[in-house]
């Protein structure tokens, strides 16, 4: 198991640059308002940039536009948790690209799954196996690995960790300028979407702080700008291609940068961090807070947790 920040950047970088071997098209980028993908969308960006190659397209599944690739581009889908179906959007895009290039070489970064059926598996594995191209999946956590390992047999299959613990949050608070002080004493991140899990975590909390990234809450100054900004493009009288190059622009250039300074600041204000969201405990972890983390509905948390972080001294997975 590794040991820190460094050590998880160089298994990256050492790993994915035996699998890319070409210039390559990055899809499925996190054009909304989750820190947690954010900082895997950066992460993803930092140990690209060590390899030799190019990337040459990048977009999210709302702005895709097919583009003209050579025959040995490699495509790269974003990591996270969205295989499956219960992100089902995201995996239909998966089936689109597929379809459009179906010899092209695919690199499925770190991933969680979960499927609601037996059915539902083998349906989408025979989607996959129809692709003439090798692909390779990556999966962060063993439930992934062996259902993936034992359901598609067409593919490659890699257990890696969560990019974000890859991620030099050091680097990004030096970039933004930020201070960290710990202003405050405790706050339960606690996420209301379709992965939360009713236990009873909030017993454990006794006169803290219970919120959601600030992005999600729709209470900053930041998130305001933004919603004006995504308004203002969905209503402006443009070709489609052009609004979705637009939205590629903003999100790459301003909202990025944005969110990650956000959730930093945010994360970087208080001295213990509870948390059922696994990337805010991830930064958390990363800046040096005492961190408490719980499970999500179908148990990434934990397994990415067992796996790769029992060996941070400032985390502990409640039960």
């Amino acid at each position: 198991m590794y040991q820190n920040q460094q050590e998880y950047f160089n298994l990256f970088k050492t790993t994915l640059a035996k699998l890319i071997t070409n210039d390559y098209i990055l899809l499925d980028l996190p054009y909304f308002t989750n820190v947690g993908d954010i900082l895997i969308w950066q992460s993803t960006l930092d140990i690209l940039e060590t390899l030799p190659y190019k990337c040459l397209y990048s977009c999210s599944k709302e702005s895709y536009i097919k583009p003209s690739l050579p025959a040995d581009a490699i495509i790269i889908f974003m990591g996270g948790g969205n295989f499956g179906d219960l992100w089902k959007s995201h995996q239909v895009f998966r089936h689109r690209v597929l379809t459009d290039f179906p010899n092209n070489r695919i690199l499925q970064l770190p991933q969680s799954v979960w499927f609601k059926s037996k059915e539902d598996i083998k349906q989408d594995a025979a989607i996959f196996s129809k692709h003439i191209g090798d692909i390779t999946i990556c999966l962060r956590e063993q439930q992934s690995y062996d259902l993936i390992k034992s359901n598609y047999k067409s593919v490659n299959v890699l257990l890696l960790p969560d990019l974000v613990l890859s991620f030099d949050v050091n680097k990004y608070i030096k970039k933004y300028n930020i201070h960290i002080q710990e202003k405050k004493e405790t706050v339960f991140i606690k996420r209301q979407d379709i992965e939360k899990k009713d236990n009873n975590s909030s017993l454990y909390m006794t006169n803290v702080e219970i919120a959601d990234w600030p992005c999600m809450q729709k209470k900053t100054v930041p998130t305001r700008v933004i919603e004006i900004i995504i308004r203002i493009i969905h209503l402006m009288h443009l070709p489609a291609n052009m609004r979705k190059r637009l939205l590629d622009f903003c999100y790459k250039h301003i909202l990025k940068d944005i969110y990650l300074k956000v959730g930093i600041k945010f994360i970087g204000q208080y001295k213990n961090v509870y948390s059922t969201r696994l990337h805010a405990a991830i930064l958390s972890c990363l800046l040096g807070k005492k961190t408490y983390l719980f499970d999500n509905s179908y148990g990434k948390c934990s397994g990415v947790f067992n796996l790769w972080m029992k060996n941070y001294s400032n985390i502990k997975m409640m039960q």
